[in-house]
C-alpha cells in the first residue's frame, strides 16, 4: 500500500472512530424526544387545541358567496349574492367555550413547565460534564508538564548536574499527577454517562467545549 493510500485509510479510520459531538441544543432535543412526561403534556395540549377549535368554530358566523351568470351574457340575468349566517348563542355554548379555554390554558402551562424542566435538567448535566472536561484537561496538561520535567531530570542526572534524589522527587510528582489525571478522567466519564442516560444515547459521544 502506498503512503498516500495509507494516509487516506488512516483518515477514514479516524473519522469512523471519532465520537459524535453533542451540543447542548442537541441534548435538549434528544431529551424531549425520549421524555414520557413531556410527550404526554404535548399530546394533551394538541388535543385541547383541537377541541377548543371545534367549540369556537360553532360560534363563528358563516359567510357564503354565490354567483350565477347567464350563458348569453345578458347583464340583467346575472345574479350575485352574499349570505351571512349568524349562529344562535346560548348560555351552554358560551360556558362550554370558556371552560375549553381554561382547559387549553392549563394544558399550555403544563406543556411549558415540562419543557422548561427538561431544559433546566439537561443544562445542569451538560454544565457539570463541561466543568469535568475542563478540569480533566488541566490535569492532563499538568501530567504532560511533569513528564517533560522527568525527562529533563534524567538527562541532568546522567550528566551529573542533578542528584538522584532530584530525579526521584520529579518521578514522584509525575506519578502523582498521572494518578490525578486518571481520577479526573473517571469523573468526566461519570458526568458524561449521566448526561447520556437522560438524552437516551448509547454510542460514544463528546460534548462541545466552548
Amino acid at each position: 500500500m502506498s503512503a498516500e493510500l495509507w494516509a487516506q485509510y488512516e483518515y477514514k479510520l479516524e473519522a469512523t472512530s471519532k465520537p459524535k459531538l453533542i451540543t447542548i441544543i442537541d441534548a435538549i432535543q434528544r431529551a424531549a424526544e425520549s421524555n414520557i412526561e413531556y410527550k404526554k403534556a404535548q399530546a394533551e395540549y394538541t388535543q385541547r387545541q383541537s377541541r377548543m377549535w371545534l367549540k369556537t368554530s360553532k360560534l363563528l358566523p358563516d359567510f357564503s358567496f354565490t354567483s350565477n351568470f347567464n350563458v348569453r351574457g345578458e347583464p340583467s340575468m346575472n345574479k350575485t349574492g352574499f349570505m351571512l349566517n349568524m349562529p344562535l348563542f346560548d348560555t351552554k355554548s358560551l360556558v362550554g367555550a370558556k371552560a375549553g379555554y381554561e382547559e387549553l390554558k392549563a394544558a399550555r402551562l403544563n406543556f411549558d413547565y415540562a419543557h422548561e424542566r427538561i431544559i433546566h435538567n439537561i443544562a445542569s448535566l451538560y454544565i457539570e460534564a463541561l466543568k469535568a472536561s475542563l478540569i480533566k484537561q488541566v490535569a492532563k496538561e499538568e501530567q504532560e508538564k511533569f513528564l517533560k520535567y522527568v525527562s529533563i531530570m534524567q538527562r541532568m542526572t546522567k550528566s551529573g548536574s542533578a542528584r538522584a534524589l532530584d530525579l526521584t522527587l520529579a518521578e514522584y510528582q509525575s506519578h502523582k499527577y498521572a494518578s490525578d489525571y486518571v481520577l479526573k478522567e473517571r469523573e468526566y466519564q461519570t458526568k458524561l454517562a449521566a448526561l447520556g442516560l437522560e438524552i437516551n444515547i448509547k454510542e460514544d459521544f463528546e460534548i462541545q467545549i466552548i
